[in-house]
């Protein structure tokens, strides 16, 4: 499956970076461009690819800002998604074709 390239779309704009788990699993100085890794890189947390046109909102904890991405109408929440350690804890599928943009 496809997703998203943050960069292209979103790199004039926006700090992309890349997930943890990136150089793990390429290498502290990897130059690889994974699309599935990368983040932009948030105030509250980072936004991430979720397949196809769609995004993942996450917050760096559960409190009004992850209330507020409950509470948009045009989220998805993934409760399976849900964590408990505090990192990542709201996972928010947002459709790149929404008005919204």
């Amino acid at each position: 499956m496809d997703c998203i390239n943050l960069k292209q779309m979103f790199g004039d704009q926006f700090k992309v970076a890349y997930e943890e788990s990136y150089y793990a699993d390429h290498g502290n100085h990897a130059h690889r461009e994974d699309l599935w890794l990368m983040i932009l890189l948030c105030q509250h947390g980072h936004i991430c690819p979720w397949g196809g046109s769609n995004l993942a909102a996450c917050t760096d904890k559960n409190g009004p800002i992850a209330k507020k991405l409950r509470e948009l109408p045009f989220v998805d929440l993934d409760v399976s998604m849900l964590g408990d350690d505090g990192v990542n804890r709201v996972q928010i599928a947002l459709c790149a074709n929404s008005d919204r943009w």
